[in-house]
C-alpha cells in the first residue's frame, strides 16, 4: 500500500540531513584560526573593550544550508496537508492548500488560512496553535521561510564567557554572552572590563551562530533551533496522518 504521507516524510528526512551537514561545516569553521583578539584601551575610563576580529567571512553557503533545512520543514508540513485534502478540495483550488498559519489564533479562525478545509479537519488544524501566542516554534518555522523567499538570513553573533583572576581572588568581568557582530568591521565586542592594576584576565569564548532577526528564536543558536524544528515537524507529522485516516481522509 502506497504511503500518502511519503512525500512529507522524505522532505523531513532531508531536511535532517542538511542539519546534520549544517552542524559538520559549522565545526569545521570554527575549529579554523580565523579570528583576532583586539584589546581597546580607555584611559580615561580605565576601561578595556576587548573585541574578536574575523579574518575571513562567515561562509554564504551557511545562510543557503540554513534556508535549505527550513524550507524542506515548512514543505513536509504542506506536502502533509495536501496529501490530506487534495480529494476533498477542488482541483482550481489545490494552490491553496497548506499548512495553515496566522499570528493570532483569532487570524486563524477567521482568516483564509483554513477557508477551503473541510470542518470537520479544522478542529486537527487548531490544535496544533500555529500562531505566534500560541506555538511560538511553529510560528517561527513559517516567519523564517517568509523571509527567506525574499533573501537570505545573515545570522551570526559570538557567544562569550569572560573571567579575570588574581592572586587568592577571582574577579568576574562584565560579561556580554551574545554581541552584536559589526558586519562593516567584521568583528563582534565581547566584553568590557573595568580594569584594575595586577587583574589578569583570562578570556574562555565560546563560539555560536545563531539567528538574529526572527522574533522568538533570535540570538538563539541556528543547529538547536533548527533541531527543535524538525523534532516539532516529526511530532506533528503522525498526528495528523491519525487524525487523517480516523475521519476517512486517507486510507
Amino acid at each position: 500500500m502506497t504511503d500518502p504521507f511519503k512525500d512529507a516524510k522524505l522532505r523531513l528526512q532531508w531536511g535532517k540531513k542538511h542539519i546534520r551537514d549544517l552542524k559538520r561545516r559549522i565545526r569545521s569553521f570554527i575549529k579554523k584560526d580565523i579570528y583576532l583578539h583586539v584589546h581597546d584601551y580607555d584611559s580615561d575610563r580605565r576601561q578595556e573593550v576587548r573585541k574578536i576580529r574575523f579574518t575571513e567571512p562567515l561562509p554564504d553557503e551557511f545562510a543557503l544550508r540554513i534556508a535549505d533545512v527550513v524550507a524542506n520543514l515548512r514543505f513536509a508540513l504542506d506536502y502533509a496537508v495536501f496529501a490530506i485534502l487534495k480529494d476533498k478540495i477542488p482541483s482550481k483550488n489545490h494552490n491553496l492548500i497548506k499548512f495553515p498559519f496566522a499570528d493570532t489564533r483569532s487570524d486563524l479562525q477567521r482568516g483564509a488560512a483554513l477557508k477551503h478545509f473541510p470542518e470537520d479537519i479544522k478542529p486537527l488544524f487548531m490544535s496544533f496553535n500555529p500562531y505566534k501566542t500560541g506555538n511560538n516554534f511553529l510560528w517561527a518555522l513559517n516567519r523564517i521561510c517568509n523571509i527567506e523567499k525574499h533573501r537570505l538570513l545573515s545570522p551570526i553573533k559570538i557567544a562569550c564567557r569572560v573571567n579575570g583572576v588574581t592572586p587568592g581572588q577571582t574577579f568576574n568581568a562584565e560579561n556580554i554572552p551574545l554581541g552584536r557582530f559589526d558586519r562593516s568591521k567584521n568583528e563582534v565586542i565581547y566584553s568590557i572590563l573595568d580594569t584594575k592594576e595586577g587583574v589578569e584576565y583570562n578570556s574562555q569564548l565560546t563560539f555560536a551562530i545563531t539567528f538574529g532577526e526572527v522574533e522568538v528564536v533570535e540570538s538563539q543558536p541556528v543547529v538547536i533551533i533548527l533541531d527543535q524544528f524538525a523534532s516539532m515537524v516529526q511530532t506533528i507529522l503522525p498526528i495528523m496522518e491519525g487524525e487523517a485516516r480516523r475521519l476517512g481522509y486517507i486510507n
